[in-house]
C-alpha cells in the first residue's frame, strides 16, 4: 500500500492480506471451478485467520525435517506440528460452515477456463496501458464466454450411450438424455 497513508502495522497487515487473498482468489477462480466444482467466496477470511500462524508452521516443519533427517524422534515438535495443522484445519472447516462461504456444483469447461484467463490478461493489459482496443477485445472475449455458456446450456447431449466421470464415482457408461 501507499506509504503516505501511514497505516498502523496491524491495519497494513489486514489490508495487504485481504488484497493479496482477493487477487489470488480471482486469479484461480476458473481453475477452482473447473477442477473442484466449487468456488470459495470467503478465502480471504480464512487467510486472515490462518496466515499469522504460517511462519510458525514453516519453522516447526523445518525443525521436524532436520530432526527426522538426523534420526531423532519428533516428540514435542511433532505434537506442535499436529496442533498447528489442527488449527488450520479447524479454521478452514469453520469458515466452510458459514453462509455463502462457497458456491458449489459448478461445471466449468476447459474452453471457459481459457476464455476466463484471456479476459484476465486483457483486463490487466488494459489497466497498464489504457488502450481502448483492449476493452473492445475484453468485451469480445466476455461475449465469447457468454455464448459458450449458452451453447453448453441450450444444446443437450445427443441421446445414446456415453462414458461419464463425475469425480465422485468410478467412470462408467450411462444413457445420455435420460
Amino acid at each position: 500500500f501507499d506509504t503516505r497513508w501511514h497505516l498502523p502495522t496491524w491495519a497494513n497487515y489486514v489490508c495487504s492480506t485481504l488484497v493479496s487473498s482477493s487477487v489470488a482468489s480471482i486469479t484461480t477462480l476458473a481453475l477452482a471451478a473447473h477442477y473442484f466444482h466449487s468456488v470459495p467466496l470467503l478465502g480471504a477470511v480464512t487467510n486472515l485467520l490462518v496466515l499469522p500462524a504460517m511462519p510458525i508452521v514453516m519453522g516447526v516443519v523445518s525443525l521436524c525435517l532436520l530432526t527426522a533427517g538426523s534420526g531423532m524422534g519428533l516428540g514435542l515438535l511433532g505434537r506442535c506440528f499436529d496442533a498447528l495443522c489442527s488449527y488450520v484445519d479447524s479454521v478452514a472447516r469453520w469458515v466452510a460452515t458459514l453462509p455463502m462461504s462457497h458456491i458449489g456444483s459448478l461445471d466449468v469447461t476447459t474452453t471457459a477456463v481459457w476464455l476466463y484467463f484471456a479476459a484476465l490478461i486483457l483486463i490487466v493489459w488494459w489497466l497498464r496501458s489504457r488502450r481502448g482496443w483492449l476493452l473492445v477485445a475484453t468485451g469480445a472475449v466476455l461475449a465469447a464466454m457468454a455464448m459458450h455458456s449458452a451453447w453448453i446450456d441450450w444444446c443437450p447431449p445427443p441421446r445414446g450411450l456415453g462414458v461419464v466421470n463425475d469425480y465422485s464415482s468410478t467412470p462408467g457408461v450411462q444413457v445420455a438424455g435420460d
